[in-house]
């Protein structure tokens, strides 16, 4: 067989062995740009990371349930599913000794007593009424008693009666007051002529013109007359002191009447502060009361004279407002580093089976800075997220989806994007710095 160096001519071998240089040159070329491609579009080509998590449905204002706070049968059922109510509504009363009926009446009666009209309240119907308040009858008792004896204090009127008589005791004195001022003028008059008589009849008995014993009787009718004048003196000031004296005791009798309003007013009112203090802690206990405006969802059906037991949730109410939707979202605490506000999430429902009825596209809102404590379930802590919702419950295929609290669903959030070749550098600068 022929050697393989002599197989074909010299002329031959001398065309295939030599590669022609331009196909080297774009040989080259073409793998340059193949990898140099390659590298621009690793840099340029980007893509987020996808954060998943567990979500659950609600409002801005979450559903609140009703629990009962004593373990009893239900007297009273006063709502039904689906009603819409107010705060501080009365949604249930459990059996009790009392009559609520009656715990109720009282309170708003006594929410409506003012102070400065206790004077007329004492008068009011309700007070007189009989009640069955059960273990609160005895502080309605001394309420009750406090009331009654203000009110036959007005109705006696002792002091005023007092204060009336020295009034006219007053009016009287004064009357004569000015009676024995106009006497005392006369007197005065009288006291004039009489010494001016005096002065005539002591220079006739100087002239020897009357005798001994007509002057004597002349001098004792004006020491008479004299002394007629200090002693309607001395009366008058003694009735200007009666009458001060009497204008004393209505200054004093005032002042023990006001104090003793004011002892039994404040009588009533610790009386009335104690009562509605008792029939609060009361209705904690046996009013199921709403805590916010909403609308009643029963989470099992009650019937009146049913038992309840303490702890045990009687109904939830759920707030109106639907524009609020929020979605709670778990982080796993490994990925926690990613997520930043206003982050898109793409939320998928349990509900409502995405490809049917589409996403709900959310933002993320608050992001919690403490991770909620580890669970049996749960291998590690797990950080939460508030989703807001800009268009509400309208999905991602325009479909307005019923909103029902607590659902539960997946969430998917779009963290930021890098390129390919970030990705691809990280781990290779990660390396380098810690030296391996």
């Amino acid at each position: 067989m022929p050697q393989d160096s002599n197989f074909y001519s010299e002329e031959a071998q001398e065309i295939l062995g030599k590669i022609p240089l331009w196909i080297i040159r774009w040989g080259i070329t073409l793998i340059f740009l193949f990898f140099g491609a390659i590298i621009i579009g690793c840099c340029f080509i980007k893509y987020p990371e996808r954060v998943n998590g567990t979500v659950t449905i609600t409002t801005a204002y979450s559903p609140i349930d009703v629990v009962s706070k004593k373990s009893g049968n239900l007297e009273r059922i006063l709502v039904r599913n689906g009603d819409s109510i107010k705060s501080e509504a009365i949604l249930g009363v459990i059996r009790s000794n009392a009559n609520y009926y009656d715990i109720l009446s009282i309170e708003s009666n006594l929410m409506l007593v003012n102070d400065s009209v206790l004077n007329l309240v004492v008068f009011d119907r309700w007070i007189y009424k009989q009640y069955n308040l059960g273990d609160l009858q005895s502080e309605w008792t001394s309420f009750y008693s406090a009331c009654l004896k203000y009110r036959a204090y007005i109705e006696r009127a002792v002091i005023d009666q007092k204060k009336e008589l020295l009034r006219e005791q007053i009016d009287k004195q004064t009357e004569y007051y000015f009676q024995m001022k106009n006497q005392a003028d006369i007197l005065k008059e009288d006291l004039q002529y009489e010494e001016k008589g005096h002065r005539r009849d002591s220079s006739l008995f100087i002239h020897k013109v009357m005798s001994e014993a007509e002057y004597e009787e002349s001098a004792r009718k004006l020491l008479k007359t004299r002394n007629n004048v200090i002693s309607f003196k001395s009366q008058i000031t003694s009735t200007e002191l009666s009458i001060l004296q009497n204008k004393q005791q209505i200054i004093e009798l005032s002042i023990q009447q006001d104090d003793e309003i004011l002892s039994m007013e404040q009588e009533i009112n610790s009386s009335r502060k104690k009562l509605l203090a008792l029939i609060r802690n009361w209705e904690l206990s046996y009013l199921l009361v709403s805590p916010i405006d909403g609308i009643v969802s029963f989470v099992r059906k009650w019937d009146e004279g049913q038992f309840i037991n303490i702890g045990e949730t009687f109904l939830t109410v759920v707030p109106k407002e639907e524009y609020n939707v929020v979605g709670i979202v778990k982080i796993p605490q490994e990925s926690f580093g990613k997520i930043e506000t206003g982050q898109k999430v793409n939320v998928r429902l349990n509900g409502y089976p995405y490809m049917e009825y589409g996403l709900l596209i959310g933002v993320v809102g608050h992001i919690s800075s403490v991770p909620e404590e580890a669970t049996v379930q749960q291998a590690s802590p797990q950080y939460t997220a508030e989703i807001i919702f800009p268009n509400g419950m309208k999905s991602s295929y325009g479909k307005k989806l019923k909103l029902i609290q607590k659902m539960s669903g997946t969430a998917e959030i779009i963290t930021e994007e890098r390129s390919l070749m970030m990705r691809l550098i990280d781990p290779i600068v990660t390396l380098l710095k810690s030296g391996i």
